[in-house]
């Protein structure tokens, strides 16, 4: 029963809230309607002002769920934790150390299910980037690697702090089963969200790969990371070898493995 009530709140996301909203907005239109902009500006603030109060009243409807993080059953306490991080916002926070418990759970399933949900919390999940690491070892499944990469990737900056770690998994390479899960390319693309600014230590790094590797994808998204890069950058940016990065890419121009 407290299972199924979890799952209902989480489906039912307050319907009642929705004239609240309506009003709000019907008010910011008529404003626009007058081309003044002041009661433009009031409707605007109005609106944020019922947004800040509709989300109080959510989040305080979830402390019942909240309550449920501490339950005795592991599953009740876990499906709290999912729909907390559905919602987001400061009870998502609340579910962090509930998720990291799932990130080392016996069952792969439970590890990708975790991770999957911290990925969706995005920078509020930060506290969480050790463990996500964690699940990146060799010795779990890929599929459960793969989501916690992608995880990193949309929690963004906060993933510099194991930015040496994924450069480990990007030089061991692709195990048998691990191309087929894409684990090394969902890696590369958190380097392509941190930017290279945010990880300087990554771009010799990338530069070998994307001259040697033997996956395409990787080197396909090493790629991405020098697109935004300022000029004098590139100009000075070297791997690991000292080959400048514009020598690298004209090798990789002329690569006739990647004319397809």
């Amino acid at each position: 029963a407290a299972n199924r009530a979890i799952k209902d709140l989480g489906a039912i996301g307050l319907p009642e809230a929705a004239p609240i909203r309506e009003a709000a907005k019907q008010r910011l239109l008529d404003a626009l309607k007058t081309v003044k902009i002041d009661p433009v500006l009031d409707a605007m603030n109005d609106l944020a002002d019922r947004g800040r109060k509709e989300n109080e009243r959510v989040q305080a409807s979830l402390r019942p769920v909240e309550d449920l993080l501490g339950h005795d059953d592991p599953d009740t306490a876990r499906l709290a934790a999912f729909v907390l991080a559905r919602v987001g916002g400061p009870a998502g926070v609340k579910a962090i150390g509930t998720l990291i418990t799932g990130l080392r759970d016996p069952d792969p399933l439970i590890q990708e299910q975790a991770a999957t949900f911290l990925g969706e919390m995005g920078p509020d999940a930060a506290e969480a980037v050790v463990a996500l690491a964690d699940a990146l070892r060799p010795d779990r499944k890929s599929a459960v690697r793969v989501k916690a990469a992608v995880a990193l990737g949309f929690i963004g900056p906060p993933a510099v702090r194991v930015a040496d770690r994924l450069l480990d998994v990007l030089r061991a390479g692709d195990a048998p089963d691990a191309s087929r899960y894409d684990v090394r390319r969902y890696v590369t693309e958190v380097f392509v969200n941190l930017g290279y600014a945010n990880a300087p230590q990554a771009v010799p790094v990338l530069l070998d790969l994307l001259a040697n590797d033997k996956n395409w994808e990787v080197r396909q998204r090493c790629t991405w990371v020098f697109l935004p890069m300022k000029t004098d950058d590139f100009r000075n940016a070297r791997s690991t070898s000292g080959r400048s990065a514009e020598e690298v890419f004209t090798a990789v121009l002329r690569d006739p493995a990647l004319e397809q």
